[in-house]
């Protein structure tokens, strides 16, 4: 008889000696406007359309659109767990991702169909407190203690259409309050409560977009709605990685060995996902590359294809990681081989820094149409699957990570990072960026929390032109001033120069070098910007639209600044020079053209949006398609910078703009 303990109160005064089974979280930085949080939340809201309980109710009625799924029982008797084929049944702590007790249970059936649910368990000391997602909370999810159940968190992997079950499966999540309601929010790190299952969908390669919720809600077929489809395409589940997390040393038969073929089963059936994703048509929406997670559950498990008998691999490499991978008779083959010999030390650098920060969440993403295999640029390749793909993304890892602080994306893997800014993962990583910096007096990396001005790129304005430094990082002040002036005799004025948004006066045609300076308890940073004032601008900034300026863009075939039709690859329909199947986003079609680049602008930071990003840098599919090092692919830069900062109109096509 398998009697469960009670979590005693002595394992309380255990927290401090937690430390011998793993990385205990004992401190957090304060918070306050020095310290990043953007955990869990999505980068590009869309003006808060993603973040949203309605979104996650249009979401619900996608995957549950008859409503039998609303408990957490009803969703076990949906996906007949009193039925498993297969079923598996583990313990453990997530020590790397959210710190829960996770107390999981897996079930797998002949046709194909997967699910799993988790059971999360949080043993709080007092509110804030970092020691929350400690160690004890796998005794608490061992004892499946209630006083300190958080939730449950339910993926099945089921056909799409619920009236079809030979359509597509694609992985479906929910997530139940402690008493076993579907929940439209939950806080699960301890910095708010977010709509749900939103911050899920973030790590497991899902596309979020700003759809119309109201259509899908009323809708009698949801799941086949405009960008519902490949939204519930692209999702994937997670591996489990062995080596993240804490296992029991108190309780019998939850240590890390006594688990060891259970962990592997569950780790099976996620792979038997991969491979059925993989049979797709490449046209489908939501296609991914699996190549490189599928590489990764092989290589975990000795390279055996049905992960069969074998035991979890903590020192696997993929080939893409490997120094001389040429030198390895497993690699023989792949498509991850270098031109030449990577730099020492990439293996560890995938080791320390890559497998345990990135890997979970970007292995699940990137297209095949992205790969532009073999190439040392790697094309659209997020999923980092070999060192060049990773470091040809050098500057936004700056970004991203030391500037912002927006990645790694969840606060436990976020502090995890950051526990060493000396001989630890930032580090490391630093050693490999080119020309990187940010090292204190102590030559230790700094860590984000210090501002910076972000005033926006040079570009053309009439007078007067509302400035927004509103996206600057980190920032409790703003001082604008103005440096130099094309004239003498130029009179210049600021709405109001402590401001983040003041509007900008000038007397005089040319060019203005105006400063941005903002500050916090930590320090300032400065940013200069050329504002090139031209009265007679046509259009001006806020005469632009979609249609009328932007459309042609994408669609003309020679248009100056832009080296290649952007049609010729984003279309629906294979042209003469052909489109690539499986290309994630399409500029040919009238109706969705216009919401397909909204997806893909930033208003809140132009310059962040990937509409400008991917088009400007050779990482991008189709290489660098707008040079803004000539004059033509400077001005159609500018141009975009001045659209999306007007607010992205769309202009009077019925069609187009709805």
């Amino acid at each position: 008889m398998n009697i469960k303990p009670v979590l005693p109160l002595f394992l309380l005064l255990m927290l401090g000696a937690c430390n011998e089974r793993g990385e205990m979280d004992t401190s957090s930085a304060p918070r306050g406007v020095e310290v990043p949080d953007h955990f869990l939340e999505y980068l590009n809201d869309q003006q808060g359309q993603v973040l949203s309980t309605t979104w996650s109710q249009a979401y619900y009625r996608a995957v549950d659109p008859d409503n039998i799924r609303t408990t957490l029982e009803d969703w076990k008797a949906a996906n007949d767990f009193d039925s498993c084929d297969e079923q598996v049944h583990v313990i453990f702590r997530d020590a790397k991702d959210l710190g829960y007790g996770r107390n999981m249970q897996g079930c797998k059936h002949d046709d194909g169909r997967v699910a799993v649910f988790v059971n999360n368990y949080v043993v709080r000391v007092q509110p804030g407190d970092p020691s929350n997602y400690g160690p004890i909370n796998v005794e608490a999810a061992i004892a499946e203690d209630p006083h300190h159940l958080q939730g449950t968190n339910a993926i099945e992997f089921t056909p799409i259409d619920p009236t079809d079950p030979d359509s597509d499966k694609v992985a479906k999540f929910f997530t139940f309050t402690p008493e076993g309601q579907l929940n439209l929010t939950a806080d699960l790190d301890g910095r708010g409560a977010k709509p749900m299952p939103q911050p899920c969908l973030l790590c497991h390669g899902s596309t979020l977009p700003p759809w119309d919720s109201d259509t899908i809600i009323n809708s009698a077929t949801p799941w086949a709605e405009p960008y519902v489809e490949k939204a519930l395409k692209s999702t994937k589940m997670n591996l489990l990685e062995l080596e993240s997390f804490d296992y029991s040393p108190y309780v019998a038969g939850y240590s890390r060995s006594e688990q060891e073929e259970a962990l592997r089963q569950l780790n099976a059936f996620v792979l038997s996902t991969y491979e059925e994703t993989a049979t797709r048509a490449l046209a489908d929406p939501g296609h991914w590359w699996p190549d490189f997670a599928i590489e990764i559950a092989r290589k975990r498990y000795a390279d055996q294809p049905e992960l069969l008998g074998q035991t979890y691999q903590d020192d696997s490499l993929p080939c893409g990681w490997r120094v001389d991978p040429s030198a390895d008779a497993d690699c023989i083959g792949s498509s991850d081989l270098p031109a030449a010999i990577r730099p020492e030390g990439v293996d560890v650098l995938y080791k320390r820094v890559v497998e345990p920060h990135c890997i979970a969440c970007h292995s699940l993403r990137g297209s095949s149409a992205g790969q532009r295999q073999p190439d040392s640029d790697g094309g659209n390749a997020i999923s980092f699957s070999n060192y060049e793909k990773f470091i040809g993304y050098s500057d936004l890892i700056v970004d991203y990570v030391y500037h912002r602080g927006v990645m790694p994306l969840s606060l436990r893997n976020y502090e995890k990072f950051w526990a060493d800014r000396c001989e630890g993962a930032p580090a490391l990583l630093a050693t490999f960026l080119p020309e990187f910096d940010r090292y204190d007096d102590n030559a230790c990396v700094i860590a984000p929390g210090l501002p910076v001005a972000l005033p926006g790129a040079d570009r053309p304005v009439r007078s007067p032109a509302v400035l927004d430094a509103s996206a600057s990082l980190f920032v409790s002040s703003y001082q604008w001033q103005v440096i130099s002036t094309p004239a003498p005799a130029a009179i210049t004025r600021f709405s109001d120069a402590s401001a983040a948004a003041p509007t900008f006066y000038a007397s005089h045609n040319g060019d203005y070098v105006l400063q941005l300076t903002v500050s916090n308890l930590r320090g300032s940073d400065s940013e200069e910007l050329v504002l090139t004032v031209n009265s007679a601008m046509n259009p001006a900034p806020a005469e632009l639209d979609f249609v009328t300026h932007v459309l042609p863009v994408l669609r003309d075939v020679a248009y100056p600044g832009r080296d290649t039709q952007c049609v010729q690859c984003h279309s629906s329909v294979a042209q003469l020079g052909g489109a690539y199947a499986g290309i994630p986003v399409v500029y040919n079609v009238d109706a969705t053209v216009y919401q397909e680049v909204l997806q893909r602008i930033d208003l809140a930071e132009p310059e962040n949006s990937i509409l400008l990003r991917k088009p400007t840098r050779n990482q991008h599919g189709g290489g660098k398609i707008i040079d803004r090092d000539t004059v033509d692919g400077e001005a159609l830069y500018q141009m975009l910078i001045n659209w999306i900062r007007a607010g992205a109109s769309c202009g009077t096509d019925p069609v187009i703009c709805g």
